[in-house]
């Protein structure tokens, strides 16, 4: 399978992803920051379901990471 065609793919079912994948557990999220912090960047955030959870310990409002499908 090409690459571009395997990226587009996930384009179709990312909703139901969304709904059926458990979550993480809080505890996961306070392994890696077990206090508040001012800011959180996660690099590879993937489907984003963990960056929620990292987000909720950082002081400044989050935006989501944006990745390109481009060639």
């Amino acid at each position: 399978m090409q690459k571009q065609q395997l990226a587009k793919s996930f384009e179709n079912i990312g909703e139901d992803y969304d709904r059926f994948r458990p979550g993480f557990p809080d505890a996961a999220a306070g392994e890696i920051l077990p206090s508040r912090v001012s800011t959180v960047l996660d690099l590879g955030a993937g489907t984003g379901k963990f960056t929620g959870l990292l987000f909720t310990r950082a002081d400044r409002d989050a935006r989501p990471a944006l990745e390109s499908l481009g060639s």
